[in-house]
């Protein structure tokens, strides 16, 4: 997958700027290793305010268009489940928010304001997708969160979010 993100955005920002292929291609690469470290921030996000609230982080696994955080223990209550699960999404919304700044202060038809406008859109794309309500993305975790904390019943919750899960799989592939 990094190779063909880099294939295709290389070519992509080689006939937008008029760059040589390799340039291209060496700029396509920069952009699948932005991906890689906004997904770790993402990740970082859960695992900090995980450990913020006592809970150990095993591990975080990253791959290029996702990622996730393995606890030791599940969340002691729905308001730490709802903190942990919109962390990650809103460090994407920050990091993309941060990129739409330098986007907007860099010169039109540069390289570092196509490389910075694919930052900024790659992120706020991940921050909205990920608080899609349902499981497994981090929307489902809060929705799950949510019906516990209304309900006193967290295996409830994890159905609720599953289910809707299900819908919003069916409705991306739609």
């Amino acid at each position: 997958l990094a190779g063909l993100i880099t294939l295709l955005y290389g070519n992509f920002v080689r006939q937008q700027l008029d760059l040589h292929p390799g340039a291209g291609y060496l700029v396509g690469f920069g952009f699948v290793v932005c991906l890689l470290v906004s997904v770790l921030l993402h990740e970082l996000g859960h695992a900090i305010t995980a450990r913020r609230f006592g809970i150990g982080v095993k591990g975080i696994t990253l791959e290029l268009l996702g990622g996730y955080t393995e606890m030791d223990r599940d969340a002691p209550s729905p308001r730490v489940d709802l903190l942990v699960s919109l962390a990650g999404p809103a460090v994407s919304l920050v990091l993309g928010a941060a990129a739409v700044g330098v986007t907007l202060a860099l010169p039109d038809g540069t390289l570092w304001n196509e490389l910075s406008f694919q930052v900024a859109f790659s992120n706020v794309v991940v921050a909205i997708f990920n608080v899609l309500p349902g499981l497994p993305l981090d929307g489902g975790r809060a929705l799950r969160a949510g019906v516990w904390a209304v309900t006193r019943d967290r295996h409830l919750g994890t159905e609720v979010a599953g289910w809707v899960g299900r819908a919003v799989a069916v409705g991306t592939a739609v």
